[in-house]
């Protein structure tokens, strides 16, 4: 028995001493936007404007966005910020867009923690509303209707998704009636630059929905991509009237400024 009791007083030292050795793991802080700065340029090389986004974070949770648009043929520089409110789930309940010349506000209703209604004011007046009206088994918005209450336009939206991306949608106007449309969507095969950014406004648009909530980033043609550790750093876009190079900068150091 007391050979017994020293093997067992061995072997707990034993594990202790392997419990001890072993590095306890540091969770690794997910990596959010901290800025977008956009520069566009006519092709004669002048600036015609920039843009810069700054994005504020607490505790995980996208808090403000606050944009400076710079205009050189005026010299005015026009300011506005977006304004995130949540509930103690961390669902994004409220959101509202100030500037020097609009306002509008957005509110959000959650069944289970999942938003299934939308509501877009801009001061007493509603202009649109959006209802949810199914998810994936994965938490993904699924199928949808937009409503337009300024145009009395309505659509239905259904939607694909494969490994975390919105790959397809379909729009079927409802009023007026038409004929519906489908749209595939490519992605890179890097983190989305908008990773933790709340969905939010974006059910109001399809393809803000593939931009905001997909795991990967969207491929816009006609526009070149660039990455450095891993992420989008930059992106350009040249047109017959104005090149654009947008520059992503985020919280682990990792940008495209130079």
């Amino acid at each position: 028995m007391k050979k017994l009791l020293l093997i067992l007083v061995a072997a707990t030292m034993l594990l202790a001493s392997c419990h001890r050795d072993e590095p306890i793991p540091t969770p690794t802080p997910e990596v959010h936007l901290t800025q977008q700065y956009l520069v566009g340029v006519r092709p004669d090389g002048d600036i015609v404007t920039t843009a810069t986004e700054d994005y504020v974070w607490e505790n995980g949770l996208l808090r403000n966005i606050h944009s400076t648009l710079s205009i050189y043929s005026t010299g005015s520089t026009i300011p506005s910020d977006y304004t995130y409110i949540y509930d103690n789930d961390g669902n994004c309940i409220e959101e509202h867009y100030t500037s020097t010349t609009l306002n509008y506000d957005w509110y959000y209703t959650y069944e289970g923690g999942r938003m299934t209604r939308a509501v877009e004011m801009k001061g007493a007046d509603t202009n649109a509303r959006v209802t949810i009206t199914s998810y994936t088994a994965d938490g993904h918005i699924q199928a949808l209707t937009v409503e337009r209450l300024t145009t009395g336009n309505v659509k239905e939206y259904q939607i694909t998704w494969e490994n975390g991306d919105m790959t397809a949608y379909t729009e079927h106007p409802v009023t007026p009636a038409g004929e519906d449309v489908s749209y595939i969507i490519e992605y890179d095969n890097y983190p989305n630059v908008n990773t933790g950014i709340p969905v939010a406004d974006a059910v109001f648009d399809p393809q803000m929905i593939a931009s905001r909530a997909s795991v990967h980033n969207w491929q816009i043609l006609n526009q070149e991509y660039f990455y450095n550790n891993g992420r989008l750093i930059k992106t350009t876009r040249t047109t017959s009237s104005l090149n654009t190079v947008t520059y992503y900068t985020y919280s682990d150091g990792t940008t495209g400024r130079e």
